[in-house]
């Protein structure tokens, strides 16, 4: 039995990622508690149930230094501590005084009642339809960020931390594939219609 599950294949990766005028769309439509969702997974590259984790008890801000950071628990036990962005700081000041509500979700404390797993993503979809957005999954946000941070930096160790993966065959299935165009480019970059060798 274990050599059949052996041979069983993952499923392709989502090449999906967000554009700006997508982002843009939705933020312009979203109320404070989704943009602050969106905010979220798309600058911080947090999952869904990340999402859920941050709370007035995980986020700090260091006035001295002018910066705010969150630790959480990720997937696998794993935690890890993230900077902000100023944007997410923005958000979470408008939350207000949190006294007594340290432990809920601040996307929760912005909508201001419990809601479940299930009605958060429903929200999400209707969302995607108001601003005219089709076939963004919310995490594709978080794709968005991984890859972007990737095409930055070359770097996928520093993929691997940030997403807080345990392996690197998990980072690179998580990036969005090349563009034909990015790959003329990089085709274009090895000289070879040129007739030389590469640098």
């Amino acid at each position: 039995m274990a050599g059949l599950l052996a041979n069983i294949k993952r499923p392709e990766a989502r090449p999906t990622v967000a554009t700006g005028s997508q982002i843009e769309a939705l933020l312009r439509t979203a109320p404070t508690w989704q943009k602050l969702f969106i905010t979220l997974a798309w600058q911080m590259g947090l999952r869904f149930a990340e999402i859920l984790r941050v709370t007035p008890a995980s986020h700090r801000w260091d006035d001295e230094r002018q910066h705010g950071w969150v630790t959480i628990q990720r997937k696998g036990g794993k935690v890890s501590t993230l900077p902000t962005t100023p944007d997410i700081e923005a958000l979470i000041a408008a939350a207000g005084d949190t006294t007594g509500r340290e432990e809920v979700p601040y996307i929760l404390i912005h909508k201001g009642r419990h809601a479940s797993t299930h009605s958060l993503r429903c929200s999400w979809w209707r969302l995607c339809k108001q601003a005219g957005v089709e076939n963004l999954h919310p995490h594709d946000l978080r794709r968005t960020v991984l890859t972007a941070l990737y095409n930055v930096t070359k770097d996928l160790r520093a993929v691997q931390q940030f997403a807080g993966h345990e392996s690197l065959a998990s980072t690179t299935a998580y990036l969005a594939p090349l563009t034909q165009e990015e790959l003329r480019e990089y085709h274009r970059l090895l000289n070879f219609h040129a007739g030389g060798r590469p640098n």
